[in-house]
């Protein structure tokens, strides 16, 4: 059998999903003709399907010295340098010359513009290629899907990349990821039942997706008021990724309102912080636990105050901590700072112009001080029927 037969044959048995032997034939023909850069780049192919990435690499290298304009093999080794060797200078450099020989290689635009993104963070040049690919190929789902992602998370066009979406989700109808994403963007623009149909999509062609019964979750949680549903959905998300700090938060915020256990709900905000220790909300979600149902006042203080130190900016703490030091500890005239740090936080928060007023009627007897108080929570909320129960009682002082 000559070089060409052999090479002829390896073509067909590739093209039927023979590998293996499809790598015999093409080694059959380089030991006829060594110098054809088409079997070695064909042999690169299939050696890389196989998963022997280091010999597909050097057949990549092996057609490129012998055909220097190839520009498919530029984009293969391009590929294998960006991962698993992740060389991703050297993978830049073969993308660019794949593009500069093959100006309409649809797959080298993709592959291009998904280094710059992930590897470079060039949002520009990779937009400008992910277009430049769709320009020249609109059959393949994962192209489509790039741009989406990109749209989305770098730019914020939303509209687009449900577009982008929507057209990955056409060509490939059980793209998860896709669902997923797409799911996503609709949760942010507060379309929770197209949202909650994505999810569930998702789900249903990969079930082992974390974020997607993470996301489904909030949605039982917040939407629908489901809270078994959404302890439920909780759980998978961390039985398959256990270190999700966000999702802890969450469950431990189901267990603390909706489903009265406070031993779950301690465990999983002290999970979130062992994962992540700078988040505001966890912080003070677990100080609102030891305080409420814990009675401990001076684990709670602690919890608000590393809240504040991580967003000094934000009211919650600050109110929470003064309703802990009024309440619990009895310290009127740091409980009075913490009110007003809340207000210079949010100057139109009324819980803490009103729990101010209260501080300075009961417990500084400092009825003007408190009137004046009661009149701005009022300002803020006319209906507050607290503040104007208590300005009519103090009305002849």
């Amino acid at each position: 059998m000559s070089g060409y037969e052999a090479f002829a044959r390896g073509v067909e048995q590739f093209q039927n999903g023979e590998f293996e032997k499809a790598k015999r034939s093409y080694e059959q023909s380089l030991v006829k003709d060594p110098h054809v850069a088409d079997c070695h780049y064909n042999l690169g192919v299939t050696l890389q399907i196989l998963g022997q990435i280091e010999r597909a690499r050097k057949c990549y290298e092996k057609t490129i010295s012998i055909d220097s304009k190839h520009g498919d093999a530029y984009n293969n080794l391009g590929m294998i340098l960006e991962d698993p060797v992740g060389d991703y200078e050297a993978a830049k450099t073969c993308y660019e010359k794949a593009i500069k020989l093959q100006p309409n290689n649809a797959e080298a635009h993709n592959n291009f513009a998904a280094c710059m993104d992930r590897r470079f963070k060039d949002y520009t040049t990779a937009r400008i290629h992910y277009e430049k690919a769709l320009s020249h190929c609109k059959t393949e789902a994962q192209m489509f899907y790039n741009y989406g992602n990109l749209l989305d998370y770098k730019f914020k066009e939303l509209d687009k990349s449900v577009k982008a979406y929507n057209s990955c989700l056409k060509l490939d109808p059980e793209h998860a990821w896709a669902y997923y994403n797409r799911g996503y963007v609709y949760h942010r623009r507060k379309q929770y039942s197209e949202a909650r149909e994505d999810y569930i999509k998702a789900l249903e062609f990969d079930s082992d997706n974390p974020m997607a019964w993470k996301s489904l979750a909030r949605i039982y949680q917040n939407q629908d008021k489901d809270y078994e549903a959404a302890k439920t959905a909780y759980e998978k998300a961390l039985a398959l990724k256990e270190d999700l700090a966000d999702a802890h938060n969450n469950l431990g915020t189901l267990y603390h309102q909706f489903l009265e256990d406070e031993q779950s709900a301690r465990a999983h905000y002290e999970r979130s912080i062992e994962l992540d220790g700078n988040v505001y909300d966890t912080y003070n979600n677990l100080g609102l636990l030891l305080h409420q149902k814990f009675t401990d006042f001076e684990g709670a203080c602690e919890a608000f105050q590393q809240a504040i130190d991580i967003n000094a900016l934000k009211h919650e703490a600050h109110y929470n901590m003064a309703n802990v030091l009024i309440s619990g500890m009895g310290d009127v005239e740091a409980a009075k700072a913490a009110y007003l740090k809340a207000i210079g936080a949010n100057p139109k928060f009324v819980n803490a112009w009103y729990n101010l007023a209260v501080l300075h009627q009961n417990n500084l007897n400092d009825i003007p001080k408190a009137k004046e108080y009661y009149k701005k929570a009022l300002e803020i909320d006319p209906k507050d029927k607290g503040a104007k129960r208590e300005l009519e009682k103090l009305a002849n002082f």
